[in-house]
C-alpha cells in the first residue's frame, strides 16, 4: 500500500500539511520516500523507515510528533496517530489480530537538508 503527496514545486523546504489513513496488518515497518519530481522520471531523494515496534513503544494512546532521520541525509518532521482494532473476523478467537490505523496528521511535514544520491558502480570487464 502506498500514498503519493502532492508536489511541491521549485522549493528546497517543503511543507506539505497532508492527511492521510491506512489500515495496515502484518506490518514491520513503516517506510516513507521522497522524489524530486523531474520531467521525464522521479528522481530518488531520501528515504526513511520507522519500525511499528517503535511507534507503540513511544505512547500507544497519544499522537506522536518526532523527527525523523532521512537517507542519505535530511530529516523529516511527523506526526503520527497509531490506533489499535480488532479484527471483526477473529473477535471469538482469543489470538484475534490487532491492526493499526496508522494517521498522519497535517503538520509541519519538512524535509530539511536532503539531498540526491548518485550512486557510482565500477565496470569490472577482467
Amino acid at each position: 500500500m502506498s500514498y503519493r503527496s502532492t508536489t511541491k514545486p521549485r522549493t528546497f523546504d517543503p511543507v506539505w500539511n497532508e492527511s492521510f489513513i491506512h489500515e495496515v496488518e502484518n506490518a514491520n515497518v513503516l517506510g516513507m520516500t521522497i522524489f524530486h519530481e523531474g520531467p521525464i522520471t522521479d528522481v530518488f531523494v531520501a528515504n526513511t523507515t520507522i519500525p511499528f515496534d517503535d511507534l507503540v513503544t513511544r505512547n500507544e494512546s497519544e499522537q506522536q510528533d518526532f523527527w525523523v532521520d532521512l537517507e542519505p541525509q535530511g530529516r523529516l518532521h511527523v506526526k503520527i496517530d497509531l490506533r489499535w482494532t480488532q479484527d471483526a473476523n477473529n473477535v471469538a478467537s482469543q489470538n484475534s489480530c490487532r491492526r493499526a490505523v496508522v494517521k498522519d496528521q497535517p503538520f509541519l511535514n519538512r524535509r530539511r537538508g536532503a539531498m540526491r544520491r548518485r550512486v557510482h558502480q565500477e565496470d569490472e570487464t577482467t
